[in-house]
């Protein structure tokens, strides 16, 4: 049996004596709704999907696995980020319950995104609260409701159950390790999120059919102590400037490299009326000016 969410996601059910393994694939969904105002290119906005991947993984229910993917696109709604993954600075608005924005958020990369490049804003306005919970609603609780109930579902028949979370990884290396990719990257988060004996089964298949395969590439502990001390570094206060508004006041700074909020210093009886030119760029002269910085998203999508 199959079944699907118009424009949400899809299931795929076994079509052969069923095995307890559930494949899904979060990102590879290229169906852009009609409430999504993005600002950019398309193409330069698709290059965030793991296009194919749900193609690569189309023969698992022939051998008897669930396969689940998204319709709608990765840069919409991160269905693989936490619901509370977001920050309060970039919401037109009040969130309603607490968040806890990670390290992917102030790049730019949590629930939703805000850049599709180094660079390239998705957006020329914040997105209201209002919108972003509609999209969760309407997006993030039906995939995980309906992840959670396939493997539930094989767990009670199997009395176990493997979740095989699918992607894609860059053909290049970025940074000092330099070279190709290996042909699979197999991330268990040090063996927490699953059995390490599973992971190494599986590695061990891969490489007797001639892949070559790693494990855990960056370890979660190192990538967030790494991403922490550049946060600490560029937040230092030699590197920041408070500016108080008087009237007439002309303030200019660069919108996307700057790290920048307001401070909510006046009344409600005050009114906070500003005008904002921005100028965007369609082209990049220098290509070896955003090096460091892609190399810098690559590693932590």
């Amino acid at each position: 049996m199959s079944f699907e969410i118009p424009g949400v996601l899809w299931r795929r059910d076994p079509q052969a004596a069923e095995v307890p393994l559930v494949f899904d694939s979060p990102h590879s969904g290229s169906e852009y709704p009609e409430d999504f105002p993005f600002c950019c290119a398309l193409d330069v906005l698709r290059t965030a999907e793991d296009t194919y991947v749900d193609e690569l993984y189309a023969a698992a229910p022939e051998l008897g696995a669930t396969l689940i993917g998204a319709i709608f696109p990765r840069s919409y709604l991160d269905p693989n980020r936490a619901a509370d993954d977001l920050d309060n600075m970039h919401i037109d608005g009040t969130w309603p319950t607490p968040l806890s924005p990670s390290h992917r958020t102030r790049a730019g990369l949590g629930l939703v995104r805000r850049v599709a490049r180094p660079g390239i804003p998705i957006y020329d306005r914040k997105l209201t609260a209002a919108e972003i919970m509609a999209r969760v609603d309407r997006c993030h609780t039906p995939y995980h409701r309906v992840l959670e109930e396939a493997c539930d579902r094989v767990h009670r028949k199997f009395g176990t159950v493997w979740h095989v979370n699918c992607h894609s990884m860059p053909s290049q290396r970025s940074g000092k390790k330099g070279g190709r990719c290996a042909d699979f990257v197999l991330g268990d988060r040090d063996g927490t999120t699953c059995a390490p004996e599973f992971t190494d089964f599986v590695a061990v298949l891969l490489r007797g059919r001639g892949y070559t395969v790693r494990i855990n590439e960056l370890s979660p502990g190192e990538s967030d102590e790494m991403l922490d001390r550049l946060f600490d570094f560029q937040l230092e206060q030699r590197f920041r400037y408070t500016h108080t508004w008087t009237e007439n006041d002309l303030l200019v700074w660069d919108h996307l490299g700057t790290i920048h909020r307001a401070i909510a210093d006046y009344g409600p009886d005050e009114i906070r009326l500003m005008r904002r030119c921005q100028v965007m760029a369609t082209k990049v002269f220098d290509a070896e000016f955003l090096r460091p910085v892609r190399e810098l998203m690559t590693d932590a999508a």
